[in-house]
């Protein structure tokens, strides 16, 4: 990512979803003179600025970085837990995503596999039950 790329695609966002410096950093807590760095291509968000961002402006953390991806946020869909018809590789994968996408960052490598590990215990749990 380099930083004129992130500075146009910033002010970009900025102005498709009418939003000023001002309500950025009301919205992101971010200082209003590093804000102004970045729109002013002085500097590059770091991954948690990143993140706030683009959660703030609604568009996607690729995007945002200068990757030739959609501007708006794609969702993924939460899985329903209850629906017999969600296969477990469906909900590892969505728990391997969620914490990929920066919502759990105060996570440690080592909980994020503990997480997964819980994740496939319940899973394997319930197939036994089942059988």
């Amino acid at each position: 990512m380099n930083k004129e790329t992130f500075s146009t695609r910033l002010q970009e966002a900025m102005r498709a979803r009418k939003i000023k410096q001002v309500d950025l950093v009301e919205k992101t807590l971010i200082t209003s003179d590093l804000i102004n760095k970045y729109i002013k291509g002085r500097a590059i968000a770091r991954p948690n600025n990143l993140s706030l961002l683009a959660k703030s402006l609604n568009v996607s953390e690729p995007w945002l970085m200068g990757y030739d991806v959609p501007m708006n946020k794609e969702t993924i869909e939460e899985p329903n837990l209850f629906d017999n018809t969600v296969q477990q590789s469906d909900i590892l994968e969505h728990v391997k995503v969620a914490m990929h996408r920066n919502e759990y960052t105060e996570l440690t490598d080592e909980d994020k596999k503990e997480i997964i590990n819980f994740a496939k215990y319940v899973a394997e749990k319930r197939k036994n039950m089942k059988e």
